[in-house]
């Protein structure tokens, strides 16, 4: 299970999460990777109540992709389940090749290439011929990998920029994922949460092993030197290569934390997954804090648009009226 940390003011929410602190580093260990140096990632969330489930996955998120996309119920046969997860793969596979298309139409670089193009194609027919042959007994569509290895990477760029995959974004800064998890209340205003705390998720992906090919959670790093958001968040994204097997024996989607704690071999108390937690009232103060961090969406989503919306950022966070939410960013 993970490992559950509450803490109660801004300032010490800073200090457990500062990227040099001494617990990040697993009893002296600092060196499992040259740019994940102690081998943690993390994720920002403003609800600490929400579980870990890809955008792709949620309910309703794909119906705009899919044309017919009725919901499966727990005790629908297995042909239905088969159904659904086709026709579930259809609509990611399309959303994503909407992306990829129109941004190579207006002239901006993706990891997609023409080459590619048809692999994308054949991608789609396999779940297209598997949507027509539901009744045959033929699991290898649904074993198939989801994104398949030579396209993570356009998948991965697609999600980080608002089109919904079952990867789910992380990243290699505990500071940036507080941003998020802050941000994300802080704009939220009065609206009601499930809980009353905010949450910044951390995973040690070296000691789980996810960088292993056989493990079932997946790591994914797309290439930074083409997308300033992603390098400029440190982002790098997880997913669950056995989301539809494990879709088509329960007809659920698997939340990532439990496909997650699914996967520790070790001692419990050894498993190295916690969720910091902090009072949703100090996201402003954590928010104010980050700032003198320079972590910004100036500096996080580097684009002269989001230059000027930081302005007007930086004057609502710190005008001394009780207002919430900065709305009118």
């Amino acid at each position: 299970m993970v490992k559950v940390i509450d803490l109660n003011t801004a300032g010490e929410f800073m200090e457990f999460l500062r990227p040099s602190a001494a617990h990040w580093r697993m009893n002296g260990r600092h060196d499992a990777d040259l740019t994940i140096p102690t081998g943690w990632i993390f994720r920002g969330k403003r609800d600490a109540a929400w579980t870990l489930l890809p955008k792709a996955l949620r309910p309703g998120t794909m119906e705009p992709y899919a044309g017919e996309l009725s919901p499966c119920q727990p005790d629908a046969p297995l042909a239905r389940r088969r159904q659904y997860v086709a026709r579930h793969a259809l609509s990611e596979i399309v959303a994503v090749e909407w992306f990829l298309e129109l941004a190579d139409e207006v002239g901006i670089p993706t990891p997609i290439r023409y080459w590619l193009r048809g692999d994308i194609q054949q991608l789609k027919a396999q779940f297209e011929d598997a949507l027509n042959c539901i009744g045959v007994n033929d699991e290898s569509p649904y074993k198939m990998l989801l994104p398949p290895p030579h396209l993570v990477e356009a998948f991965a760029v697609a999600q980080h920029h608002g089109i919904p995959t079952r990867l789910l974004d992380w990243t290699r800064s505990p500071l940036i994922a507080a941003f998020f998890a802050a941000r994300g209340a802080w704009r939220a205003g009065p609206a009601t949460p499930r809980s009353d705390r905010i949450a910044v998720w951390a995973l040690n992906i070296d000691l789980f092993g996810i960088n292993r090919n056989d493990s079932r959670i997946q790591l994914v790093i797309a290439y930074g030197g083409q997308h300033d958001y992603l390098r400029s968040q440190g982002g790098l994204f997880l997913y669950d290569r056995e989301a539809n097997r494990r879709f088509l024996d329960s007809a659920a989607w698997p939340n990532l934390d439990a496909a997650i704690d699914a996967s520790w071999t070790g001692p419990a108390e050894d498993m190295p997954f916690l969720k910091i937690t902090v009072p949703v009232d100090q996201a402003r103060d954590i928010l104010r804090l980050l700032f003198f961090e320079r972590i910004t969406p100036a500096h996080l989503m580097p684009t002269l648009d989001n230059v000027a919306e930081t302005v007007m950022y930086y004057r609502h966070l710190f005008e001394t009226s009780p207002r919430q939410g900065g709305k009118t960013e």
